[in-house]
Formats: structure tokens, sequence, C-alpha cells
């Protein structure tokens, strides 16, 4: 192979990785300025970080709630039971 072969295949190589980084800085949300260097609160993530808080606040509401479902008392435990033996009760009369 050629010198100039070699110099084409290694400048193709770089122009794939560059391509690829960037894709790959795209997905994870970098955002550069001008010069090259990683900007953080960009728009993009502080409409992320907001998103996140709403998720986590959902998340937490929702385990308050499992959290009460987990703690009934008995009474509401055993109305379940009851409930369940009229079912089997009424299933074995059909």
């Amino acid at each position: 192979m050629s010198m100039w072969t070699m110099i084409f295949l290694l400048a193709i190589c770089g122009m794939a990785y560059a391509a690829w980084n960037k894709h790959q800085e795209t997905k994870q949300g970098v955002v550069r300025d001008m010069w090259g260097n990683p900007v953080s609160g960009g728009s993009a993530s502080r409409a992320r970080e907001s998103e996140m808080q709403r998720e986590i606040a959902d998340l937490r509401d929702r385990i308050k709630v499992l959290e009460r479902i987990a703690t009934e008392d008995r009474e509401s435990l055993s109305l379940a039971r009851e409930i369940e033996q009229l079912r089997d009760e009424r299933s074995k009369t059909l």
C-alpha cells in the first residue's frame, strides 16, 4: 500500500470516530460551546432535571400509598378475607 492510501484510510477512520463520538455525546445530552468545551446547565438539561423532579415526586407518592397498604390494620384484612369467603360460597352454589 502506498503512503497516500494509508493517509487516506487514517483520515477516514478519524472522521468515522468523530461522527461516532458526536452521536454518543448527543445521546447523553452533552452540550458544547463554540470552542468545544462541555457546557453544563443547558436548557435541555434543565428540562430533564425538572422532569426527573416530577417523576421523583410521583414515585414518593406511590411509595406512601404502598406503605399505607402494607401497614393496614387487621380489620381491613379480615374484611377482605370475609369478602373472599363470600365469593367462594357464592361460586360453590352456582
